[in-house]
């Protein structure tokens, strides 16, 4: 291939027009580290110091190729105008894009190909075709590139590491912005990496990586393929790579159907490489009911409640006693030097940014989730006669409910003409993305916000929030997610959605005890919005003079403006515990766990689904849900409060609301083996607790 008119090896940086790269705006081949132009060779695998200024090699970030799952996708280029798809770089109206629209056409037909492995497995490696030719000229020509919409495609398909057909994921001369790699690699804009690239951050990062210059022939079909990828061992952050694919068989990539026994579930546990995180948790002990010896033991909890209350890390306790210790010896001057209780609440800004998705400055950790609700639609329920509605899911949580009705009234609107509340269509239990989405195009001028729990409580759902949120910008609404069932259960990109709010909390899924401290999320681009009402109180002033005791309020910048008081050192002091887990696991790793165990968890339920007079309400779709199952009862014969002490009995604990159990295997300390014994123990629970059927006494 010929690219660039780059010479074949270089101690230059690269130049593109007028455009050189260099340390200083990080760009391409970071010329201290690297004396090759990989461009020029060929095929080449790049890594995040190819974008970031930070000296950074494909072995500081684990990059190392080796054999892996690979799909092959074609996606031919579009015009840019015909695209419909957002993109950052200067641009010609014959620029031709690769889409998001055409990646996800590609793998909807192999989904009908390979529903099985697709459905049930993480494959890392994407490869991406754009063209007919397997032999390519680029020099003097303008290449394909990517859309941001197709960036955001494969990260949302779990995609670790993409290859292309083509000399870059981005536009050949962007001036260094290379906003598609910083997408596909989890990094900041250009404009926000010198605030955020930190140590701690660069040692958070994912193991993402780019592949550019294959040569894919043409006469092979997409399809699912084992990919053996071998790096130069260059200590470099962009070294020539060679692909090799393998028409995957079954013997290669098995289509991972679950089978039913207990063996198989003791198995996935062994080759689960999280498993460990378990011992790291208190697990609870209960007197547990055998059907099999009649006998009554004490055994570890199937604890399958995650979603009501987190487990306690072990490392609480050491954790609580620190600061005891330190109010014990140093009293008020545990606010400063070593103990910095001054400054205690920053120190959750990266973790929870990570969990969230958002800059570090857009968190703060406070009060409790309702409050917080209360004190962000201070800011973002700002109505005007012509635009005075709440938007909000039929089925929210009640406490939303009560705040967004005690809200409107508090404006002197009545509930009944202020609130919008959307519910499953006829013969449905879910609400559609797609008509929250409708009614904000239809009627979204009348809307001041939108406020919806991201995952709803009650079936587990999760929506599609960055479409919804995307359609309420689009016309003018305020937009905020209560994040009490997300936070810690499924990745979330607040910031790059441009949602303008959020509000979580922290005893569940974030697993820092029963009403712990809870936090918020403000998009940077409210912070010095001198227009924006808040409430205000001392720990939100500047704290560069918050003890000038000045009689004027200056707004902290980001979201630690929206603070009221001092932070509680001893419930924070517990969730630092579970977020250093977080940190260990990541995200990312621990939603991949999580589909598997979902995935699992619904493969046995259909296993029994005669036995039972319950019905999951949860999408099916792993993509649109998050740890929970729920199943609605189907009969008036079970009693669901008599299930619920029947489960308890054999050792098993689950939320019961009503007629329905919602059970949530948690990827940090559920295991497979739980989920198993869990089907067990509800078949059994059932058969126990269901009335008898036939006629009463003396009716015979």
């Amino acid at each position: 291939m010929d690219a660039f008119f780059m010479p074949k090896a270089s101690s230059k940086p690269v130049q593109i027009g007028a455009f050189v790269g260099d340390r200083q705006v990080g760009s391409s081949c970071n010329v201290d580290i690297v004396t090759l132009c990989p461009h020029g060779d060929g095929t080449h695998t790049e890594c995040a110091g190819h974008v970031l200024k930070e000296k950074l090699s494909l072995s500081d970030l684990r990059i190392t190729g080796g054999n892996s799952a690979a799909l092959l996708l074609t996606a031919f280029g579009v015009r840019i105008g015909e695209s419909g798809e957002r993109y950052l770089a200067k641009h010609s109206e014959e620029d031709l894009v690769v889409t998001a629209k055409a990646l996800d056409a590609s793998y909807n037909t192999l989904l009908q190909q390979h529903g099985a492995i697709l459905s049930s497995s993480t494959i890392p490696t994407l490869v991406i075709r754009t063209s007919e030719s397997a032999v390519r000229v680029f020099s003097g020509t303008n290449p394909t590139y990517l859309t941001l919409d197709a960036a955001q495609w494969i990260v949302d398909h779990k995609f670790s590491h993409v290859c292309v057909d083509l000399p870059s994921v981005d536009k050949e001369d962007d001036q260094g912005m290379l906003q598609v790699h910083r997408i596909l690699m989890g990094l900041p804009t250009r404009a926000e990496e010198d605030e955020i690239v930190t140590k701690e951050y660069i040692a958070s990062l994912p193991t993402r990586a780019v592949t550019e210059m294959c040569r894919i022939p043409s006469d092979i079909e997409d399809g699912v393929f084992l990919a053996s990828i071998q790096i130069a061992p260059f200590e470099m952050d962009a070294a020539p790579t060679r692909i090799l694919l393998y028409r995957a068989v079954e013997e290669i990539l098995p289509s991972h159907e679950f089978r039913a026994d207990r063996d198989y579930a003791a198995s996935l546990d062994a080759a689960d490489p999280l498993a460990s995180f378990r011992s790291r948790f208190h697990i609870p002990l209960m007197d547990s009911f055998s059907d099999e010896t009649n006998q009554i033991s004490k055994m570890p909890a199937v604890y399958l409640v995650g979603n009501s209350l987190g487990l306690q890390p072990i490392a609480v306790r050491e954790k609580l006693n620190v600061e005891l210790n330190r109010w014990a010896n140093l009293g008020v001057e545990g606010h400063f030097g070593s103990a910095g209780w001054f400054s205690y609440h920053e120190r959750f800004r990266l973790p929870v940014s990570q969990i969230l998705g958002t800059r570090p400055d857009e968190v703060v950790v406070m009060n409790s989730l309702t409050v917080n609700c209360h004190l962000l639609m201070v800011s973002f329920y700002q109505p005007t006669p012509n635009r005075y509605k709440i938007l909000m899911e039929g089925n929210a949580f009640p406490s939303d409910r009560y705040a967004i009705h005690s809200q409107v009234a508090f404006h002197g609107y009545s509930v009944d003409e202020a609130v919008v509340e959307l519910f499953p269509r006829e013969g449905e239990s879910l609400l559609r993305s797609e008509d929250v989405i409708e009614y904000l195009n239809n009627h979204g001028s009348e809307v001041a916000l939108v406020f919806i729990g991201a995952v709803n409580f009650y079936t587990g759902q999760v929506f599609d929030l960055e479409h919804i949120a995307k359609a309420a910008k689009a016309k003018g609404c305020y937009v905020g997610y209560d994040l009490a069932h997300a936070a810690g259960n499924i990745p979330l990109r607040l910031h790059d959605w441009e949602v303008d709010f959020a509000a979580f909390c922290s005893y569940k899924y974030l697993n820092s005890g029963p009403g712990a401290i809870a936090g918020a999320y403000v998009h940077i681009k409210h912070s010095q919005n001198a227009d924006l009402p808040r409430f205000a109180g001392w720990w939100g002033n500047d704290p560069s003079n918050r003890f000038s005791m000045s009689h004027k309020f200056l707004p902290h910048v980001g979201a630690d403006a929206w603070q009221l008081s001092n932070p509680p050192i001893l419930a924070m002091a517990a969730l630092e515990a579970s977020l250093e887990l977080f940190a260990e696991a990541t995200i990312e790793r621990l939603r991949e766990k999580s589909l598997k165990l979902t995935g699992y968890f619904q493969y046995l339920l259909d296993g029994i689904k005669d036995e039972l007079p319950l019905v999951p309400i949860t999408p099916r779709d792993p993509q649109r849900r998050g740890c929970q199952i729920s199943l609605k009862v189907q009969t008036d014969k079970l009693d669901v409060k008599i299930l619920e002490r029947e489960l308890q009995k054999r050792g098993a604990i689950c939320d019961v609301r009503t007629d329905v159990i919602r059970a949530a295997p948690v990827p940090l300390y559920n295991s497979f083996l739980d989920v198993w014994k869990f089907c067990q123990i509800l078949k059994a629970s059932v058969k126990a607790s269901l009335k008898p059927t036939g006629p009463a006494p003396g009716q015979q």
